[in-house]
C-alpha cells in the first residue's frame, strides 16, 4: 500500500512538475536582435560590417550541464561573445568555457555551461552576442542558438537580419519614339545619408557587376568605392542598404547628356520598399530616362549608335528623294 501511494504521488508530481514547466516555457529559445532604438525584436534590417547586438533566453533547470552553440546563416559573422547572463546576473566566468573560431563549424561559437553556473531551480538563461553581416549576405539572413543538456535540446525560431537593395536604370528616351529607350553606360552616381549629401556610403564591388554597401567599421576590406557606375545595359545594382532615406546624386555623366538626379530622395521602407522621388518604383527599379529634343539631337545622335542610325536613314532617304526627282526632270 505504501509502495503505491508513493508510485502515485510520484506520478502526480512529475505531472505537476510537466505541467508547471510548460506553463513557464521551460527550454523555449527565444532569437532576437537589438533595434536602433534599444529594444528587442525577432528582425531588422542592417548593413553589412554594421555590429548588431543579439540574444537567446531559454528558461532551463539550474545545476545542471548544457551546451550553447549558435546556429548562423552563410552572410552572418560572429563578431564578439559577451558575457551569460542567469536571472538579470553575470555568469561565474570560471562556471563557462567559450570555443570560437577553427574548434566550431560554420564559423560560430560554443559555450560549454559546467553544472555551477547557477543553482538548482528554475533559472532564465541569456546568451549575449554580437555579429555583422559580410560580403556573403543575402536579402534575408539568419541567427539563432540552440541548447543541450542531458537528454534535452531547446531551440527556437531564428532571429532575422534583412539587407535590402535598388537597382539604378540611367537610359536615352529616343526622339519621336515613346517607347524606344536606349541603355546609358559610363554614368556614376553617389548614395547619401543626408540631404545635405555630405555623408556618403561606401560600396564594395562584386563580382557579378553590382555594389554592396559596407558600413566601414573595422570591415576586412582594403578598399571602397564611392561612385557607382551604369555598365553596358545601363544598370547599377546596390545592394546591402538597412531602411532608411538616402539620397542619389548623378556626379559623372557622359559628355553631351544632363544629370538626371541632383539629391534625388530615395527612401526604403521596413518591408523592403523602394520610393523614389515620392514614387513608388515596382521592383526596386528607379529609372531615370532623359528624352532626347530636336536641340540635343544632334549632339546625341553622334553618340548612339542606334540613334544615328535612324536619323541617318532618314537623311539618306530624303537625299534619294532628291535625286530621283532631279534625274526624272534631267531626262524629261
Amino acid at each position: 500500500m505504501r509502495i503505491r501511494t508513493a508510485l502515485l504521488f510520484s506520478a502526480l508530481a512529475l505531472f505537476c512538475f510537466s505541467v508547471r514547466a510548460e506553463a513557464a516555457g521551460w527550454g523555449a529559445g527565444e532569437n532576437s536582435v537589438m533595434c536602433p532604438d534599444g529594444t528587442w525584436s525577432s528582425s531588422r534590417s542592417a548593413m553589412p560590417g554594421e555590429t548588431v547586438t543579439c540574444r537567446a533566453v531559454f528558461r532551463v533547470e539550474g545545476g545542471s550541464e548544457y551546451i550553447a552553440r549558435s546556429v548562423f546563416s552563410e552572410g552572418t559573422v560572429l563578431d564578439a561573445v559577451l558575457p551569460p547572463r542567469q536571472n538579470g546576473a553575470a555568469v561565474n566566468g570560471s562556471a563557462y568555457t567559450v570555443l570560437t573560431g577553427k574548434a566550431v563549424a560554420g564559423g560560430g561559437f560554443e559555450i560549454h555551461f559546467s553544472s555551477s553556473f547557477s543553482s538548482t531551480g528554475p533559472v532564465t538563461l541569456e546568451i549575449l552576442y554580437t555579429v555583422r553581416l559580410g560580403d556573403a549576405a543575402g536579402p534575408v539572413n539568419g541567427c539563432a542558438v540552440v541548447l543541450e543538456g542531458k537528454n534535452q535540446h531547446f531551440n527556437g525560431r531564428e532571429a532575422v537580419l534583412r539587407a535590402y537593395g535598388f537597382t539604378v536604370f540611367r537610359g536615352i528616351g529616343i526622339a519621336d519614339s515613346e517607347k524606344q529607350i536606349n541603355p546609358l553606360p559610363g554614368a556614376c552616381y553617389s548614395l547619401y545619408r543626408d540631404a545635405e549629401m555630405t555623408d556618403r556610403i561606401a560600396f564594395v564591388p562584386q563580382k557579378d557587376g553590382g555594389y554592396l554597401a559596407c558600413s566601414g567599421q573595422e570591415c576586412p576590406h582594403a578598399h571602397h568605392a564611392y561612385l557607382v557606375r551604369t555598365g553596358e545595359n545601363g544598370t547599377a545594382v546596390l545592394e546591402g542598404l538597412p531602411e532608411g532615406t538616402y539620397y542619389l546624386l548623378e556626379c559623372r555623366t557622359p559628355e553631351g547628356y544632363r544629370s538626371m538626379a541632383d539629391g534625388l530622395e530615395v527612401v526604403v521602407s521596413a518591408g523592403g520598399e523602394i520610393t523614389a522621388g515620392g514614387v513608388p518604383r515596382t521592383e526596386g527599379k528607379v529609372e531615370l530616362v532623359e528624352r532626347l529634343t530636336d536641340k540635343t539631337k544632334g549632339s546625341a545622335a553622334e553618340r548612339d549608335p542606334l540613334a544615328f542610325y535612324i536619323y541617318g536613314n532618314r537623311v539618306l532617304s530624303v537625299l534619294l528623294s532628291v535625286m530621283v526627282l532631279f534625274r526624272k526632270k534631267l531626262f524629261a
